[in-house]
C-alpha cells in the first residue's frame, strides 16, 4: 500500500513537472537528470531523450562540461562555488531557504544567444536529507534587450546636451551601439550631399588605431554597402563578407577585416541622412533584433543629428555676426578718426573764406555759404555721434601726438593761417587741439527732469519754428535722476528731433515725464509715419535709416524726412547702459505708405487717405520711453 502511494506520488510530481509551462529539470543526488520538462526543451532546443538518465545538463547551456546551478546546489558548495562560476550574477532567494538566483547570458541558447533568469533549489526527503535539486528556467532576453536599449535612449537623450559638436556626439552613439550590439566596432555613416560622399564622423572600436583611420577616409556611394542602404532605405545583415565584393575595397581602405555587419537607415523627415552600422559581432551573429535595436535607437540619433547640425549653423552665424559687428565697430572707430580732421580743416578754412568773401556782396555768396555751413554741422554731429558710440574718452592729447603730425599737416596750416597775427598762434593752436581731441570728464548731476525737458523744448523751438507742429506737454513733478547734463541733452534734443522730422506739418508731439513706483519715465510720441516692422529689430544697431535714401537730401534740421545720419539711437542705446536707464521704442507704420510708390506729403490736409473717421494720429506714429 505504502509502495502504491510512493509510486503514484512520483507519477503525479513527475506529471506536474512535465506539464508545467515553466522551463524545469531536475536531478538526483548523482547529477543524473531525472526530469527534462517539454517547456525546457522549447528553451533549450534539446529533447529530453538526449539529456535524462545523463549527467550532460550543461549541454543546454554551456559549450564545455562544468557545473550548472543545480549541480552547485546538491553539492551544498554554496557561496563558493556561485563565487567561481556565477560571480557577480546571483543571490540568495528570498523564496526558498538554500536556494539561489542569477541572471545571466548564453549565447549558445537559440539563434541569437538568449538571457535567463533561474532559480535552483535542494530537493530533500521526509528527514531533510538533499537526494535532489531542482532548478527553473524564466527566458528574459526581450525584457532585458528592452531594459538596455531604454538605458542607453536615455543616456544618448541626456547627452544632447553636453556636447556641442556633432562629431563628439555620434562618436559617444557609436560607443552606445557597440557595446548594445556586442561588437568590436560601430559606425555612424553620413552622406556629404555636396560630394556625394560617404565620411564617418561617429566611430567606436575596440582598437583605437581603427577609429584614427577611419577618421579620415570617404568612400564614393557604390564603395560600400552603406551606400546601398542609403539609396534602398532597407536595412541589410551580412554575416559571411568572404562572398561580397565590395569589402576588400573597403577593408583595404581601412586597414582590417569586416568579417560580419549589420546595418540600418536614418532617417529625418523625408530623407535618409545617413546609416548606423555595427561591425564584426564577438558572439554569434547579428539577427533582425540587432536591426530592430538599430531602427529604434535611428529615430533618436536623427534627432541629435538634426539638433547638434542646427547649433552648429547657429554657431556659423553667431562667428559671421561677431565678424560683422567687429568689422562694423572697426569702421565706426576709422570714421570717427577720419571725420575728425577734415572737419576741423573745413570749418577753419570756411572761417577763412569768409573773412576773405566779405569784400563781395553779400547776396552773391551768403546763400552758397549757409549751405556749406549746414552740411558742416551736419558732418560734425556725425562726428560727435560716432565718437560717443566708441566711447573714445580714454586717449590723451600727448597719445594723438605722431598720429596728429602725420595725418594734421593740413589742419595746422590751416590754423597757423587764421591766427595769424592774433597772439600766441602757439597756444592758440594747442588750446584748438586740445579742445578738438581731449576727451572731457562728464560729472553725474541730479537733474529736475520736467524743468530740463520744458528748457529743451524752449530752447530747440528757434529751430523749427518754420514747422506747424502742435507740441503737447504732460510734465509731471518726478524725483530727481542722476546723470551728466551732457548726456542728458544728447538723448532729449535727439528724441524731440526725431520726433518733428518724422511728423508731418499739422500733427502732433506729445512729450510727458511722470513718476511711476520707484523710477521717473519719459516718454516722446510722434504722430508721424512710423517704422517698418522689419526694421524695428534693428532700429538701435546704428548707421541703420529707417526712410528710403532717396528721401536725404539737403534739408535743414527739423524738417520733415530730413532724415538722421543712423547713430542717434545707437548712441543712446549706449548712454542706456552707461547711465543706467532703459530705451524702448513702440512703432505703427502708416498703412498707406506701403503701397507702391506712396510717400507721406509732410502735411496731413495733403494726404488723401486721412479723413474724419481716420485722423493721421491714428494711422501711424512712433513712441520713445526711457525709464531712469
Amino acid at each position: 500500500m505504502l509502495d502504491t502511494f510512493i509510486r503514484e506520488s512520483k507519477d503525479m510530481l513527475s506529471q506536474m513537472i512535465s506539464g508545467s509551462p515553466i522551463p524545469t529539470f531536475v536531478i538526483d543526488r548523482n547529477h543524473k537528470v531525472t526530469h527534462f520538462n517539454k517547456a525546457c526543451e522549447t528553451l533549450t532546443g534539446i529533447p529530453a531523450r538526449e539529456i535524462i538518465g545523463s549527467d550532460q545538463q550543461w549541454r543546454a547551456f554551456y559549450s564545455t562540461k562544468r557545473p550548472v546551478m543545480a549541480d552547485i546546489v546538491l553539492d551544498s558548495a554554496g557561496h563558493d562555488g556561485l563565487e567561481t562560476f556565477y560571480k557577480g550574477k546571483y543571490r540568495v532567494s528570498t523564496v526558498k531557504p538554500g536556494a539561489y538566483e542569477a541572471e545571466d547570458y548564453f549565447p549558445a541558447l537559440g539563434e541569437d544567444g538568449k538571457w535567463l533568469f533561474f532559480t535552483a533549489a535542494p530537493v530533500k526527503d521526509n528527514q531533510g536529507n538533499v537526494i535532489g535539486a531542482i532548478e527553473t528556467l524564466q527566458d528574459i532576453t526581450r525584457e532585458k534587450r528592452v531594459s538596455e536599449l531604454n538605458a542607453a535612449m536615455l543616456r544618448i537623450s541626456n547627452a544632447l546636451h553636453n556636447f556641442s559638436y556633432l562629431e563628439d556626439l555620434l562618436t559617444y552613439i557609436s560607443k552606445e551601439i557597440k557595446n548594445l550590439l556586442g561588437a568590436e566596432g560601430a559606425l555612424v555613416v553620413l552622406r556629404d550631399p555636396e560630394a556625394n560622399e560617404l565620411y564617418c564622423p561617429g566611430i567606436a572600436y575596440d582598437d583605437p588605431d581603427n577609429e584614427k583611420r577611419v577618421r579620415t577616409i570617404r568612400f564614393s556611394m557604390d564603395e560600400v554597402v552603406a551606400g546601398q542602404v542609403i539609396q534602398t532605405g532597407k536595412p541589410v545583415i551580412i554575416n559571411d563578407t568572404s562572398w561580397h565584393d565590395l569589402y576588400p575595397i573597403r577593408d583595404q581602405k581601412m586597414g582590417y577585416i569586416t568579417r560580419s555587419l549589420v546595418e540600418v537607415p536614418v532617417f529625418a523627415e523625408d530623407r535618409i541622412i545617413g546609416v548606423l552600422s555595427g561591425i564584426n559581432k564577438k558572439d554569434g551573429q547579428f539577427s533582425h533584433k540587432d536591426v530592430e535595436l538599430l531602427s529604434t535607437l535611428a529615430g533618436t540619433v536623427a534627432l541629435a543629428i538634426e539638433n547638434t547640425r542646427y547649433q552648429e549653423e547657429l554657431r556659423h552665424a553667431y562667428r559671421e555676426v561677431r565678424a560683422l559687428n567687429t568689422a562694423k565697430g572697426k569702421a565706426i572707430n576709422h570714421l570717427s578718426h577720419e571725420l575728425k580732421t577734415p572737419v576741423a580743416i573745413l570749418s577753419e578754412a570756411v572761417s577763412v573764406l569768409e573773412e576773405e568773401l566779405q569784400a563781395l556782396p553779400e547776396d552773391d555768396w551768403r546763400p552758397f555759404l549757409g549751405m556749406i555751413y549746414r552740411q558742416l554741422h551736419r558732418i560734425s554731429d556725425i562726428k560727435d555721434e560716432v565718437a560717443d558710440i566708441i566711447k573714445a574718452k580714454d586717449r590723451n592729447v600727448s597719445e594723438l601726438t605722431p598720429w596728429l603730425i602725420e595725418q594734421c599737416g593740413d589742419l595746422l596750416s590751416v590754423l597757423a593761417s587764421n591766427n595769424m597775427g592774433k597772439g600766441d598762434v602757439a597756444e592758440q593752436i594747442k588750446a584748438f587741439i586740445e579742445n578738438l581731441f581731449t576727451p572731457k570728464d562728464l560729472v553725474m548731476v541730479s537733474v529736475y527732469l520736467s524743468d530740463f525737458v520744458d528748457h529743451r523744448i524752449r530752447v530747440l523751438n528757434k529751430e523749427f519754428t518754420h514747422r506747424n507742429i502742435e507740441f503737447r506737454l504732460n510734465l509731471e513733478k518726478a524725483r530727481n535722476i542722476l546723470i551728466p547734463q551732457e548726456i542728458l541733452q544728447k538723448i532729449v534734443d535727439g528724441l524731440i528731433r526725431n520726433a518733428i522730422e518724422n511728423t508731418p506739418d499739422e500733427g502732433r508731439v506729445h512729450l510727458s515725464v511722470f513718476e511711476k513706483g520707484e523710477h521717473v519715465f519719459l516718454s516722446v510720441k510722434d504722430s508721424g509715419v512710423g517704422v517698418r516692422q522689419d526694421h524695428q529689430e534693428r532700429i538701435f544697431e546704428g548707421f541703420f535709416p529707417t526712410q528710403d535714401m532717396t528721401l536725404y537730401s539737403t534739408r535743414k534740421p527739423f524738417d520733415f524726412n530730413a532724415g538722421g545720419k543712423g547713430a542717434d539711437l545707437l548712441r543712446m542705446k549706449i548712454f542706456s547702459e552707461a547711465y543706467n536707464f532703459t530705451i524702448e521704442m513702440r512703432s505703427t507704420r502708416c498703412p498707406h505708405l506701403d503701397e507702391e510708390k506712396k510717400t507721406c506729403p509732410g502735411r496731413i490736409s495733403l494726404c488723401p487717405a486721412v479723413t474724419e473717421s481716420s485722423p493721421c494720429d491714428t494711422l501711424g506714429g512712433t513712441e520713445f520711453i526711457l525709464r531712469f
